[in-house]
């Protein structure tokens, strides 16, 4: 009977494990292609449109988490702005926890002093849905006394809400300053419930802070260092990288800091990106390393991205403006 009760604790304590690492948002490291996660006030800030795909590869060694994500921005003069549409799919502990996304932004575009500075302030509307496979959290356990069956509670799987987010984007030349927020309404996830009392998990809201400069040696090379800040719930991301465009030919190198404010220490992450332009299509690879002393410990993240650049010919609606080349 000890045992059995043993058992059970430990399943109560897995479901709360897997919300606490679901209601993470994740971290993509090909920050220019998905800028428009990053801060949604860097929506077309260039003067041009763009398509995105990317593939997300993380900790393939603890059983992958899986993200696919597809995004739409565009310049609009006759909106006096720009707008952006995003999805995005994760699929989670291999099918454990699933998780889906659509976003539609506006970013108004003002111009300060002459077109000196430019702001960017947006709004981002959204719904986002998140499913569990109970037979998975709620299995039968055989032990030496029998079979133990963990009931599935009361449970409002999938759960669906309405979700906001906000940014800006300050920019001076080839000076860029942002912060967003994410899930301002901290939209409820799946709900819980039991006999005498409820647990509702709701997403907690994400606080972003990001700036890079950009460098222009000659028309063919340029050089961008970056800063990124993000803090959501008990885990805080530090990181910063530099990237470098000559040509066609893109690359970036970095590192960042994961810290978890319910354990110690950090951790520590390596990364390199690679990318080339095809006329309008540009290809991106990024590899992220977390190394560990302890053996079998090591984790990695692998992202893949292919982006379509149009209406680039316009030189009148690209003219001061500014370009996110944090690769």
């Amino acid at each position: 009977m000890i045992r059995k009760l043993i058992i059970l604790q430990i399943l109560v304590f897995s479901v709360i494990f897997c919300k606490s690492q679901i209601s993470i948002d994740p971290y993509f490291e090909l920050t220019k292609n998905t800028s428009t996660y990053l801060n949604p006030a860097l929506s077309g800030i260039d003067g041009s449109g763009r398509i995105v795909s990317l593939y997300q590869n993380q900790y393939p060694e603890l059983g992958s988490y899986q993200t696919y994500y597809l995004s739409y921005d565009q310049k609009v003069k006759e909106l006096f702005g720009n707008v952006s549409v995003r999805a995005m799919y994760n699929r989670g502990q291999s099918g454990l926890v699933k998780s889906k996304s659509a976003y539609v932004a506006y970013t108004s575009d003002i111009n300060l002093f002459n077109g000196k500075v430019l702001v960017f302030p947006s709004v981002e509307l959204g719904v986002i849905q998140n499913s569990y496979k109970l037979d998975l959290l709620f299995p039968e356990i055989n032990i030496f006394y029998g079979t133990v069956t963990s009931e599935p509670p009361e449970i409002n799987n999938p759960a669906t809400a309405f979700d906001i987010n906000s940014g800006i984007v300050i920019a001076h030349h080839n000076l860029i300053f942002g912060t967003s927020l994410h899930h301002i309404t901290q939209p409820e996830d799946v709900a819980l419930y039991s006999t005498n009392s409820s647990t509702k998990f709701r997403l907690p809201i994400k606080y972003t802070v990001h700036a890079s400069y950009t460098y222009e040696f000659n028309d063919k090379l340029r050089i961008s260092p970056m800063v990124l800040y993000e803090g959501q719930d008990l885990v805080r991301l530090y990181a910063t990288k530099i990237s470098l465009s000559y040509n066609d030919l893109m690359s970036s190198v970095g590192l960042r800091f994961i810290k978890s404010w319910n354990r110690d220490g950090y951790y520590k992450g390596y990364n390199i990106n690679l990318g080339y332009k095809f006329n309008k299509i540009v290809v991106g690879y990024s590899f992220v390393l977390y190394p560990s002393k302890l053996q079998n410990s090591t984790l990695s993240s692998h992202e893949f991205s292919v982006a379509f650049n149009f209406n680039r010919e316009n030189k009148e609606d690209n003219k001061n403006r500014i370009e996110f080349i944090n690769f």
